[in-house]
C-alpha cells in the first residue's frame, strides 16, 4: 500500500487572470476553480491516476476540511483523515494569468492539530502501515509545530519498516536527517539552506549529495526547469533534464514528481526509467492550469524526449 501523509493540507483557490497581471491595475479575472492542495495531497494524485492502492491521511478540519476530500475523492483518492478539532483547514490562492511565465502563490500558513489528533495519528501510523508499505511524509506542518513531533512521525514510520519519503524544508528537513529517510526532494533553494552552503557548481551540487547518499538511499534536488541532480547509494549521480514546454503553472510541479518517483519505485522499475518518468510527468504538469492536474498521454509524449546525464 502507498501512504501519504500531509500535516498542513489545502484547498486551492485558482484564479485565471485575463492578460498580464499588473500593479496599479484593474486585474479582471477570467475564471476561478478550486483545487486539492497540500504537497501529499498533490502525490496521492498520481498514485490515483497510475491505479495504484494509497490511502491519503493526515489533518483536516472545518468547511475546508470536507470541501478538501470532496476534491480528492472526485479524483477516486481514498482519503482517512484525522479531524483535527476546532480548526480549519487552510486555503491557499494562486494566480495565473495568460503571459506563460509562471504562477503567484498566496498561502495561509495553516492551524496547528489538537493533542488528541497527533495522538491518533500516531496510533493509526502504528496500526496500519507495515514494512511492505511506501510512506510519504510530504509538505512541512503549520507553522509552529514542534519539530520534536514532526520527528516523532519519522520514527514512527521508520519503526514500521515501511519505505519513508520525505519532501519538507528548514528545521524539519535538517531534523530528519539523522533519522536516515530512504528519500528526500529539496528544491535548490532549501538544498543550500540544508547543507549551508551557496552552491554554484553542478560539481558542488554532487559533492554535498554523495554526502548526504551516507545516510540516504535517494537525494533527488530538483532545480525547476532545469531538471534534477539525484543520487543513488552505491549507484551514483544522475542529471535528469526536462523538455521545454510552454509553462502555465509551475505550482505543484514538485509535488507531481515525488509522486511520479514513489509510483514507478513502487512498480520496481530502475532508477532511469523512475526518473525519466518523474521528470516527464512533471513536465506535463507544468502546462496545465490547477496544481494537481498533468496528463498521462501527454507523459507518455515526453518520456523520450527526457534527457539524462550520468555525473559518477
Amino acid at each position: 500500500m502507498l501512504y501519504t501523509i500531509t500535516l498542513n493540507p489545502a484547498v486551492d483557490k485558482v484564479i485565471e487572470i485575463a492578460g498580464t497581471l499588473e500593479r496599479e491595475q484593474n486585474n479582471k479575472i477570467k475564471k476561478v476553480l478550486y483545487d486539492i492542495g497540500g504537497k501529499g495531497c498533490h502525490v496521492s494524485a498520481v498514485f490515483s491516476a497510475l491505479g495504484l492502492p494509497n490511502i491519503a491521511t493526515g489533518f483536516t478540519g472545518g468547511r475546508n476540511g470536507i470541501k478538501l476530500v470532496e476534491l480528492m475523492e472526485e479524483k477516486n483518492i481514498k482519503c482517512e483523515f484525522i479531524n483535527a478539532g476546532s480548526t480549519n483547514t487552510r486555503e491557499c490562492t494562486i494566480l495565473v494569468d495568460e503571459s506563460n511565465l509562471g504562477s503567484y502563490m498566496v498561502t495561509e500558513s495553516g492551524e496547528l492539530p489538537g493533542e488528541k489528533a497527533y495522538s491518533e495519528l500516531i496510533l493509526k501510523i502504528q496500526k496500519e502501515i507495515n514494512e511492505n508499505d511506501i510512506a510519504a511524509l510530504s509538505g512541512s506542518p503549520a507553522t509552529g509545530f514542534p519539530k520534536e513531533k514532526y520527528c516523532e512521525i519519522v520514527k514512527t514510520l521508520k519503526n514500521t519498516g515501511a519505505k519513508v519519503f520525505i519532501d519538507a524544508r528548514d528545521e524539519y528537513l535538517k531534523e530528519v536527517i539523522n533519522l536516515e529517510p530512504f528519500f528526500i526532494k529539496p528544491n535548490k533553494y532549501e538544498f543550500q539552506v540544508l547543507t549551508g552552503k551557496k552552491l554554484e557548481k553542478t560539481a558542488d551540487f554532487i559533492e554535498e549529495i554523495q554526502r548526504l547518499n551516507e545516510k540516504i538511499e535517494i537525494v533527488a534536488v530538483s532545480l525547476g526547469e532545469e531538471g534534477s541532480i539525484v543520487g543513488v547509494k552505491d549507484r551514483g549521480v544522475y542529471g535528469f533534464i526536462p523538455p521545454k514546454i510552454d509553462v502555465v503553472s509551475e505550482t505543484g510541479c514538485g509535488d507531481i514528481f515525488v509522486g511520479g518517483v514513489i509510483s514507478k519505485y513502487y512498480l520496481k522499475k530502475d532508477i532511469e526509467e523512475i526518473f525519466r518518468f518523474a521528470t516527464a510527468i512533471s513536465a506535463s504538469k507544468a502546462a496545465h492550469f490547477l496544481s494537481s492536474d498533468f496528463s498521462l498521454d501527454q507523459t507518455s509524449k515526453l518520456l523520450p524526449l527526457v534527457k539524462i546525464k550520468k555525473y559518477k
